[in-house]
């Protein structure tokens, strides 16, 4: 138990050190960069605006939850400490909201935008097997990723995000629900709460990778 509350605050610890960084590089960022505007040239640090933006909404989202998770992992099974954890979770579904707000204009605006033919054709030649392979990536989130860039498809990851987001809200109102009746929550819900976060910030995080490889926006 010891060993599981030292490596549950190291978690916890990160995120929050992630989510006050002044410039953040965590989650699909520097993807604005596959994007042009013929007219103003300004689309793409648009983009990247709603992209730094959401990132930084998601991971305060994810950090709140952690320390809510973190509560009642210290407290045991009690209600009433479940009820005072509650902040953080309304304070996760706030941030999260805020995340899904800034996806779901990102999107919009990557549907109305040109791609950067130069970044897409990059993305297209990018060694993904010699990338994987460096990094010992053993993910099926990453071949997801893979099949995305490798075809140049930027629009698909932002839909795929806005998705995340709008799926993590629910499993945090689900949560919520509960601890507001009083009660302490499901195991299984909040299991699955936290599997959504992971795998929507692994499936972010591959991607700013990829980018962050190929210099875009440097």
């Amino acid at each position: 138990m010891k060993y599981q509350k030292v490596k549950l605050s190291i978690v916890i610890l990160f995120v929050i050190i992630l989510c006050s960084q002044a410039f953040p590089h965590w989650y699909v960022n520097k993807s604005g960069g596959a994007f042009v505007d013929p007219g103003s040239g300004v689309a793409a640090v648009r983009l990247e605006d709603y992209v730094v933006e959401g990132a930084g909404y998601f991971l305060d989202s994810y950090a709140n939850t952690l320390l809510f998770m973190k509560k009642l992992e210290w407290t045991g099974k009690d209600n009433a400490s479940a009820a005072e954890a509650a902040p953080l979770l309304e304070n996760a579904l706030k941030s999260m909201e805020s995340a899904y707000a800034a996806f779901t204009e990102l999107k919009r605006l990557a549907d109305m935008s040109p791609y950067d033919t130069t970044v897409t054709e990059a993305l297209r030649k990018f060694d993904y097997d010699g990338f994987r392979a460096a990094y010992r990536i053993d993910d099926k989130i990453f071949a997801r990723v893979r099949d995305y860039l490798a075809k140049g498809d930027i629009r698909s990851v932002y839909r795929d995000i806005a998705a995340d987001t709008g799926t993590i809200i629910m499993q945090l109102k689900l949560v919520k629900t509960q601890v507001d009746a009083g009660a302490f929550p499901s195991t299984w819900d909040v299991w699955k709460l936290d599997r959504a976060y992971s795998d929507s910030e692994r499936f972010g995080q591959y991607v700013a990778r990829v980018f962050d490889a190929l210099g875009t926006m440097d």
